[in-house]
């Protein structure tokens, strides 16, 4: 309830500036409950993207008044399995996923999961372990709260009609998530993409875009998604990019260039080894879970069974195995040195 205190709210808003605003905000809204494995990284890492999306103070003083909140998911538990989402248990969203297997949702209160945040996997759903390297669920879903529960009516009304034009405009429209549809060797068409099915997945996806956390392949037409930051916002979609600017500030920097460069800035921004680290990730514990096996190897411990040991093991048995000695032809003895020569002496004076 403190954080929900209209008082509170707007003595913390007037006495800081806009970021430390938002810094505060978003470590009112973040809660990471019991069961998340890696509980300060994922805080941590929960409260830096969210802070980011807060730029705006109306926007973040809204959504506290209003109890919005941002909840990290344990990546081994299932969503439903928080009391925030246990309503949702044995239903299925609008696509006929089964909620008890989808990795995130942004109500008035926004589930992100531990795994995205930290580029880690989870043994939750059948369909995959983690979304793409570079592509973040936690700033989609943070999005949607934005967007439902953050804006003012004129705002949201800027959002329709933005994807409505580009509805109308179909193949020809510049959508986030790349081509409408893709097209197999037949020239089947694919469905949609995943950012055309409605104005709140295209907003999401759009804000992915702007913060270049929109690394990845959509998943229907199966081709790239556009990443390329602020400047293709600007470009292709001019009509939102004041709302993202100023909901989002300027966003990622570019590059600096050689002077001489011929090749167009492009947006630095987050990088995989900011916005879930999938294959960094994966190296780290790989080359970890080497290092333990190694020590149990050392030590004559059987080790758990998993890839990592029996590698470890057949690269210690194949370094220090039982010598077996082949036959050959025996080496000559090498001759005795020969005695050293009496030492002469002479007579003439030193």
């Amino acid at each position: 309830r403190l954080p929900a205190d209209p008082v509170l709210v707007d003595a913390l808003r007037a006495g800081r500036d806009p970021a430390e605003f938002a810094s505060v905000a978003a470590r009112l809204m973040t809660q990471v409950p019991d069961g998340v494995e890696q509980p300060v990284s994922a805080g941590d890492r929960a409260r830096t993207q969210i802070a980011r999306m807060l730029r705006d103070p109306d926007v973040a003083a809204r959504l506290l008044k209003r109890g919005s909140r941002v909840l990290v998911v344990p990546r081994n538990e299932a969503l439903t399995s928080l009391d925030a989402f246990r309503f949702l248990r044995g239903a299925v969203t609008g696509d006929g996923r089964p909620w008890d297997d989808v990795r995130g949702a942004g109500t008035r209160t926004a589930a992100v999961t531990e795994e995205n945040l930290l580029g880690e996997r989870t043994t939750v759903g059948a369909d995959k372990s983690a979304y793409p390297d570079g592509y973040s669920s936690t700033l989609h879903e943070f999005a949607h709260t934005i967007h439902l529960h953050g804006l003012d009516p004129v705002d949201r009304q800027r959002i329709t009609n933005t994807f409505r034009t580009t509805t109308r405009a179909g193949e020809a429209g510049n959508w986030p998530d790349g081509p409408l549809h893709g097209y197999d060797a037949d020239g089947r068409r694919s469905a949609p993409n995943y950012s055309s099915r409605n104005e709140l997945e295209f907003f999401a996806q759009l804000t992915n875009v702007y913060l270049m956390a929109n690394g990845g392949d959509d998943p229907y037409t199966g081709l790239p998604r556009n990443n390329a930051g602020p400047e293709w916002v600007r470009t292709r979609q001019p009509a939102l990019y004041p709302l993202l600017r100023r909901l989002y500030g300027e966003g990622p920097p570019p590059r600096t260039r050689h002077p001489r460069s011929v090749e167009p800035a492009r947006p630095r921004g987050a990088r995989p080894a900011d916005v879930n680290p999938v294959e960094a990730t994966d190296a780290e514990n790989e080359a970890l879970a080497r290092a333990r096996a190694l020590w149990d190897v050392a030590e004559g411990a059987p080790g758990d069974g998993s890839d990592s040991h029996v590698a470890v093991r057949a690269l210690w048995d194949g370094a220090t195995g039982a010598h077996a000695p082949q036959p050959h032809a025996p080496a000559p003895l090498p001759s005795p040195f020969p005695p050293p020569a009496p030492e002469r002496r002479s007579a003439a004076a030193p």
